[in-house]
């Protein structure tokens, strides 16, 4: 019987399986083919790799989803397992904690390279380095990271990348406070140079930056992301000095901030915003991407249009108006979303 050739049958099942729901509606065709042969089985690693893993653990089951799809095999769960890079654990049950073995006893991954528990209480994290030696990449809630480097090997030296989520819906940290701890522990990390810091609130009252004189300089750090959840007016260019005080040795810093609501800059401030990046001057690249949803769409992007955007590239879609503006090392990508429309 003839068959057919590996990137013949690849683009083949990247044509079957683009959209991605078959893993959940069509989950045994996609257990079949990954158990047809090992041509095929390499293409679903191959996927599985690619995609971010969420497992659930529940008392009695553990549920698994391909991106946003869950999985009705547990065959294929299994195999997923064995093949998965990027893993995502959601969870705050206790029991998982105390029979961590029952559930993951067949997800030990030596291969494992991300791993995000920013949305789960781990209180055993000897058990998490040992399931994953490898791990380059880790995402936790700030509340656990004190936790997590006390019972951490003496250097996570494989470590090249943490993810911090200040405020996860549960618990809060400061800036200042995750910058600082994030700094004191800086020997337990030598190959750290990628730090993203999720959930930061920026308000008119709450600017809690670190305070330089305090912290002892990160040189190893070369990328940085600050995501910003709620944001009022704030001295940008003091904000950004500071940061590059605490990291050093800065290629890239992206700054991404949702500013929803009440919790947007008017008209004013706005204008104030964007005059703190003409005058301002950095040694690496800095890119801010702004997102607002703002209860009178038209009206404001009328005003953005004619007065803050003229010399910008503007882009306008059903729904979302985006502005890039460029000045030398800075871009901004500023967009305004209608709040009648998905986005």
């Amino acid at each position: 019987m003839a068959s057919l050739k590996y990137h013949l049958l690849r683009e083949v099942a990247d044509i079957a399986f683009r959209d991605s729901s078959i893993w959940s509606e069509g989950t045994p065709i996609v257990t079949s083919f990954a158990l047809s042969g090992r041509v095929p089985s390499l293409i679903v690693r191959r996927m599985v790799q690619n995609e971010v893993i969420t497992v659930y653990p529940y008392e009695h089951e553990l549920v698994v989803k391909y991106g946003e799809h869950e999985v009705f095999s547990e065959v294929l769960s299994v195999l997923m397992a064995k093949w998965v890079l990027k893993l995502r654990i959601f969870c705050y049950d206790r029991f998982f904690y105390r029979n961590f073995s029952l559930f993951f006893g067949n997800w030990e991954n030596e291969d494992l390279e991300e791993l995000s528990v920013d949305n789960a209480d781990i209180d055993n994290w000897p058990n998490i380095f040992k399931t994953f030696p490898k791990l380059v990449s880790l995402h936790l809630a700030a509340f656990q990271f004190d936790d997590m480097l006390r019972d951490a090997p003496n250097e996570l030296a494989g470590l090249e990348e943490i993810g911090i989520t200040l405020n996860n819906g549960f618990e809060k940290k400061s800036l200042a406070d995750t910058c600082l701890a994030l700094c004191e522990h800086q020997s337990k990390l030598p190959s750290l140079e990628v730090v993203q810091l999720k959930g930061v609130e920026f308000q008119l009252h709450y600017n809690d930056y670190p305070i330089p004189s305090k912290v002892t300089p990160m040189p190893s750090v070369k990328h940085l992301k600050i995501a910003v959840m709620q944001y009022s007016f704030v001295d940008i260019n003091l904000f950004i000095t500071v940061m590059q005080k605490v990291f050093p040795s800065l290629e890239t810093f992206e700054l991404d901030v949702e500013a929803y609501d009440h919790y947007g800059l008017d008209f004013s401030n706005i204008k104030d915003f964007y005059k703190a990046f003409h005058s301002l001057c950095v040694g690496f690249d800095l890119k801010v991407n702004y997102r607002e949803k703002p209860y009178y769409y038209d009206s404001i992007i009328d005003y953005y249009r004619d007065r803050l955007f003229p010399k910008s590239t503007v882009t306008k879609t059903d729904g979302k108006f985006t502005a890039k503006t460029c000045f030398p090392g800075i871009t901004i990508i500023h967009e305004v979303i209608n709040k009648n429309y998905a986005y």
